[in-house]
């Protein structure tokens, strides 16, 4: 037992000095990249040669610029610097920016990759300098700038500040907030405000103070333009300022002194006036403009004598108000008068008879024409216009208008309108329904007054000349209105002697309007007429 204990005991002592042993090597590093174990005692000596017994003495952390790291001795530095290895960090990074303001470190070799997403290399490239009015200055980042614009900021410097000038020709920038203390001492806005424009007579401009004009005038120069110079003016609207000397020259070639040459007052028949060029009168023409006043007014005439120029888009409104377009004749309101009325025309054979009837006696009527009729004898109409005779609305081609529906009764009475509009310039401002038969839905569609009539001469079924005088003759009183047709030959005829024989009698021989004017009578739309006592 002894023995076995003695055995155990020699080999715990073995172990344990071999364990101390161990303890004493040390691992030694040189800057080349060497190792060697060495015992702990000798260390030091090592230290003495060169060697380190800490790694990190003869090693260095060096960096590349895809963010890759590596570990290498002191001695092999500059190789790997050959091949593109960085011992500081800073060397393979650099700080991008965004335009909100953010900031972030990247590898060289990331930079491209953080560009395409919108950050930046320097930090200008994501700042901008803002400004006041009164002349502060801000850094901000671009996203930010919204935000500064909406409270005062500027982007530029020249949205804040103003050049202004001395009388003595000094400069100065100022911030906007300042400039109406610097007007108040003296300075302008504009250097127009301190100087002017003058001229010589070989034609030079110069501009100069103000304060030394006196002194430019006194060597030959002048404030006016016109001074040394003149407009001149073309046929076809081109103006040239020549000098003095050269207006001669320029008239021999067919420029003008004076705008009148070249130009002319044109008129429209809305009164307007326009002054064009003589090149543009042809193209003023075809869109309506006259070269004469005369040719766009029109002398119209009162009951009472009286005469007014207006002009041609103010004759209707004239007109509604009682003046005529031909002079009328003299109407005693105190005397009997009558209107006679004629239906169904114009037709030329007949409708002629009556106006040379109606002319010859210095007598007028009214004719209330269909516009199928009126469509095809202009120069009729326009002759009862110019006689001073009424012209009245019978529809278009005659229909009892109480059996058509409301679309068609408007389409009669519209078209008819139209066709004497284009022809004489005016619509008709009366209707006479055909057979007189009408009720107040009708004319309600018309919107114009209704005229019947209170003698019915028949002579559309008594076709004889004398019948029909006869019958006016002994009908006829003061405020009638005679209903014929001047569509038949011997009603025409029967004018030629009932007209001059009715004046004979003492009659006025008016038209519709006339005779209600003269008696008293403002017709209204919507209402019918069948005398006027």
């Amino acid at each position: 037992m002894k023995k076995i204990i003695a055995v155990l005991l020699a080999i715990t002592v073995c172990f344990l000095t071999a364990s101390v042993h161990a303890q004493e090597k040390v691992v030694m590093y040189a800057m080349d990249g060497r190792e060697i174990t060495v015992a702990a005692s000798d260390v030091e000596a090592y230290r003495k040669v060169g060697w380190y017994d800490d790694i990190a003495a003869v090693t260095t952390i060096m960096y590349a610029t895809d963010g890759r790291q590596i570990r290498v001795f002191i001695g092999e530095k500059e190789e790997y610097k050959n091949v593109g290895w960085f011992e500081d960090i800073g060397d393979v990074t650099r700080t991008m920016y965004a335009a909100d303001g953010r900031q972030i470190t990247v590898f060289i070799d990331e930079m491209q990759a953080y560009r395409d997403v919108g950050w930046y290399d320097s930090l200008d490239d994501v700042t901008r300098t803002m400004y006041a009015a009164d002349g502060r200055q801000i850094t901000v980042f671009i996203g930010d700038m919204p935000a500064y614009r909406n409270v005062g900021w500027y982007d530029n410097l020249s949205d804040v500040t103003k050049t202004m000038y001395s009388m003595d020709g000094r400069e100065i920038m100022v911030y906007l907030a300042e400039v109406e203390a610097f007007r108040n001492v003296g300075w302008y806005d504009s250097f127009e405000d301190v100087s002017a424009v003058m001229y010589a007579l070989d034609g030079r401009e110069i501009r100069v103070l103000k304060r030394d004009v006196e002194a430019y005038k006194a060597v030959g120069w002048f404030d006016d333009i016109n001074a040394v110079s003149k407009l001149m003016y073309s046929m076809d609207g081109r103006q040239l300022r020549v000098l003095h000397s050269e207006v001669e020259a320029y008239k021999a070639v067919g420029w003008y002194e004076n705008l009148s040459d070249v130009s002319k007052i044109m008129y429209a028949p809305d009164g307007r006036e326009i002054t064009v060029f003589l090149a543009d009168v042809e193209a003023y023409k075809k869109v309506g403009w006259y070269e004469n006043k005369s040719d766009v007014q029109k002398t119209l005439y009162s009951a009472d004598g009286r005469e007014i120029t207006v002009f041609i888009d103010e004759v209707e409104a004239y007109k509604a108000v009682g003046w005529y377009e031909t002079r009328p004749y003299a109407v005693d309101p105190t005397k009997p008068m009558i209107a006679l009325t004629f239906d169904d025309g114009p037709k030329a054979s007949t409708t002629k008879i009556v106006l040379d009837a109606l002319e010859n006696n210095c007598a007028r009527a009214t004719f209330f024409v269909l516009g199928s009729n009126a469509k095809g004898n202009p120069e009729i109409l326009k002759r009862m216009v110019k006689l001073g005779c009424q012209i009245g609305n019978h529809s278009y081609d005659h229909p009892d208008l109480k059996t058509l529906t409301n679309a068609k009764v408007a389409y009669q009475i519209d078209q008819t309108e139209a066709v004497v509009k284009n022809i004489v310039g005016f619509e008709p401002s009366v209707v006479r329904p055909p057979y007189g038969s009408y009720s107040n839905n009708i004319m309600s569609i018309a919107g114009k007054p209704f005229i019947l009539w209170s003698v019915d001469t028949l002579d559309w079924k008594h076709r004889d000349a004398a019948y029909v005088k006869d019958y006016v003759l002994e009908h006829a009183y003061d405020g009638a209105i005679i209903l014929m047709h001047d569509i038949h030959a011997t009603t025409a005829e029967a004018m030629k002697s009932l007209i001059p024989e009715l004046i004979a009698r003492g009659y006025q021989l008016v038209t519709v309007d006339e005779l209600a004017m003269h008696k008293g009578y403002t017709m209204k739309a919507g209402k019918a007429y069948s005398q006027f006592r």
